[in-house]
């Protein structure tokens, strides 16, 4: 049997495997294709740079010993296409060889939303997708500071397990056939590699399946070389039952919308219909109304059709037209108010759905049906074009936000915090039943997390909070926060002075929460997704001999406003900071990256992970930043004198400002960057001296050029521009 792919309204016997047949199945061992062929027939693709990828010895080569430089893939078809997978199994056989030298790099098997434009595949860091599965097999030690190779499992763009080669008696990179299974269903993920068990039953909430989510292996090598060999490859996937409806149906609306654009770049209002039927239906003769009992205001094209258990998205109201943009969506004639109201699908004269008297809607909450009881009610997460999910409640948010007792920020020993609840404007009553409930994990907080019932939050040593108000019946209000970094005594006593450390420049103060950002450190596109930290600035002050001081920034008087993320104050005071917030940052660099000092790129995020633009240390404000790390520039002033000069001589946009910083990072340890074990901000966090440089970007402070977007298309906008 060479291979059988198998779709989920296919049922075969099939001899060779065991027990019930699963709705999606492939299966290739590469016995019958001669040496060099890559196209196998069976919907999947074989791609790489420099030509290495290819069926050798009846077994898939990805890359070859003695080529470097190279990248490839082998992506699978979608083996239950339109459906959902709930569950999956996957067995393979694994052969490394680096012929001696210095293997380099390994290989990654992902799955999710794979793009399919791709020809040779991200390497051994495989797909970082929202919502999908990496296993890393790492095979390349990089630098001084990375002593061992690790099998890593990293879900959502989260890593949660990693392995020293150790554990599992290292990789065998003699040509030794190793094999590998990954299983996933209710229980966890299961990963084992030979006879060692990387994780069982692992929670992975994160992993989100959509339908088209596909497998696929990816393979690297850079400066050294390995060949990289699968084979026996047997896949299943269990997929989950489609939502059932008798006939197409009216599945969600927004009618505020400010997040989704249409082809014309502006964001109209939308609704989303289902088919939940097993054929494809035709849309003739069918059409949508803001006005029960009078069909026919904006008729379906005669061509539309939906498909089986599929989606369409109806923009409402047209907008205005750019005069060269083609229509290439669909667009009722009408909007629906934001007030509430009614609309209908119908089929000639008869309605097959309506949202009768639908309520008053909430900006950027889609109100509409969820899951196999096809409950109606308000959805926190719109999700055109796909399956809705998340959490759905009959009322819109709750009204009412948290109210915390002091900023975040710095503190030196342990305090408490205080929550509460702030109250709806004069006329408004309390929202009946209204509680608070927080986490410390950084995840947002759900129905399920931590109630606060009125005592204090002790807090003795870094710690993040978010928290965010509940209701019955009601969405939850917005996610709020505080993060706390705690300075230990070679901080606060330094050098045994009984004074805290201080710099006559400007100080960064770094927090990961655990999390090691120099490990994740591939020079791979897209593997170094923007990771969660907590950042506090002290600039110099002039009251104290023009010197930064690394001390609690929680003093002052209460006039001054809020600088933290999240809620109003209680009590507002004043912290004598530059910035401090929540930011996403990464290694940045390729060579770079395996110095001892690492770089990073930063970038200031809210509470919910979006872009913001603050004033760092004077410089206008934006929300990307570099930390950068001069480690072969031993004046460290090349790159200063080169920009700052461009600026005095040239002006505005000529180049980056830049300016010297000190920068304390607390992230687990790892060789010889970090030896702190410490959850707090200690002496063994310092990093040494960094200039902070604004990142190129197109923005009215840094590269002032218009960012095209795909309306500007009259001549005059696009072309000889800059």
């Amino acid at each position: 049997m060479k291979y059988i792919l198998i779709r989920a309204a296919t049922v075969l016997a099939i001899a060779a495997t065991t027990g019930p047949l699963l709705a999606g199945s492939y299966i290739q061992n590469f016995d019958s294709f001669a040496n060099g062929v890559t196209n196998l027939g069976d919907g999947s693709f074989v791609g790489s740079s420099n030509g290495p990828a290819s069926v050798q010895g009846q077994r898939l080569r990805l890359t070859q010993n003695t080529i470097g430089s190279t990248s490839a893939l082998y992506r699978l078809p979608d083996m239950d296409s339109g459906l959902e997978a709930g569950g999956f199994d996957v067995q393979f056989d694994l052969a490394l060889n680096g012929g001696g030298g210095t293997p380099a790099d390994g290989l990654s098997l992902s799955f999710g939303g794979l793009p399919l434009t791709d020809t040779t595949g991200p390497g051994e860091e495989g797909y970082q997708l929202p919502g999908g599965m990496v296993i890393s097999f790492d095979t390349y030690i990089n630098g001084p500071a990375e002593t061992t190779r690790t099998l890593d499992v990293r879900i959502d763009g989260n890593q949660l397990v990693t392995v020293n080669e150790s554990a599992f008696g290292n990789y065998q990179l003699n040509n030794t056939t190793v094999h590998v299974t990954v299983h996933w269903d209710a229980s966890g993920l299961d990963v084992i590699f030979g006879s060692f068990t990387v994780c069982n039953n692992l929670s992975v909430p994160g992993l989100i399946p959509v339908s088209g989510d596909r497998f696929a292996w990816s393979a690297r090598t850079g400066g050294a070389t390995e060949d990289v060999f699968l084979d026996n490859v047997v896949i299943s996937t269990t997929p989950l039952s489609p939502i059932i409806r008798p006939n197409v149906a009216l599945s969600e609306i927004v009618v505020d919308n400010t997040s989704y654009e249409d082809e014309f770049c502006q964001k109209p209002g939308w609704v989303e219909l289902y088919n939940g039927t097993a054929a494809p239906v035709s849309l003739s003769g069918w059409s949508l109304t803001d006005n029960a009992g009078v069909p026919g205001k904006w008729a379906f094209p005669a061509a539309q059709t939906i498909p089986s258990y599929g989606y369409l998205v109806v923009y409402l109201g047209h907008g205005t037209p750019v005069p060269t943009a083609p229509d290439t969506r669909l667009h009722a004639n009408f909007a629906l108010a934001k007030t509430g109201g009614y609309l209908g699908l119908y089929q000639g004269a008869t309605e097959i759905d309506s949202f009768t008297a639908y309520p008053p809607q909430y900006e950027d909450i889609s109100y509409g049906h969820l899951g196999h009881p096809w409950t109606l009610g308000f959805l926190e997460a719109p999700s055109p074009g796909r399956k809705n999910n998340g959490l759905q409640e009959a009322g819109g948010p709750v009204p009412e936000d948290v109210v915390w007792s002091r900023v975040g920020g710095l503190i030196t020993a342990p305090i408490s915090v205080t929550l509460g609840i702030s109250v709806p404007p004069a006329g408004t009553p309390v929202t009946p039943g209204v509680e608070i409930r927080y986490t410390l994990d950084n995840t947002a907080p759900t129905p399920a997390s931590t109630l606060y019932t009125g005592t204090p939050i002790a807090v003795s040593t870094s710690t993040n909070i978010r928290a965010r108000v509940f209701a019955p019946a009601r969405l939850p209000g917005p996610v709020t926060s505080r993060s706390f970094l705690k300075l230990d005594s070679s901080i606060t006593n330094y050098r045994g002075t009984g004074q805290p450390f201080s710099s006559n420049l400007p100080i960064i103060v770094i927090d990961s929460f655990g999390r090691s950002l120099d490990a994740e450190n591939s020079a791979t596109p897209g593997a170094r997704p923007y990771r969660y930290t907590y950042n506090v600035v002290l600039d110099r002050d002039p009251a104290n001999g023009n010197r930064a001081i690394l001390r609690e920034t929680r003093q002052g008087n209460a006039s001054d406003a809020d600088p933290d993320d999240g809620g109003p104050l209680l009590a507002p005071v004043r912290a004598p900071i530059d910035f401090q917030g929540r930011s996403g940052m990464h290694v940045r660099g390729e060579s770079s990256s395996g110095m001892p000092q690492r770089q990073y790129a930063w970038e200031i995020q809210d509470n919910d992970g979006n872009d913001k633009s603050v004033s760092i240390l004077g410089f206008p404000a934006d929300s990307d930043w570099i930390l950068y790390a001069p480690a072969t520039d031993k004046t460290l002033l090349r790159n200063y004198t080169a920009y700052s000069s461009m600026l005095d001589t040239r002006g505005e946009s000529s180049a980056m400002r830049t300016k010297f910083v000190e920068v304390f990072f607390n992230q687990p340890a790892l060789g010889g960057i970090s030896t702190d074990t410490n959850p707090e901000i200690t002496w063994a966090d310092y990093r040494g001296v960094y200039v902070l440089v604004e990142r190129i970007k197109r923005s009215n402070s840094r590269v002032d050029i218009a960012k095209l977007g795909p309306c500007d298309t009259a001549p005059e906008l696009i072309s000889g521009g800059y």
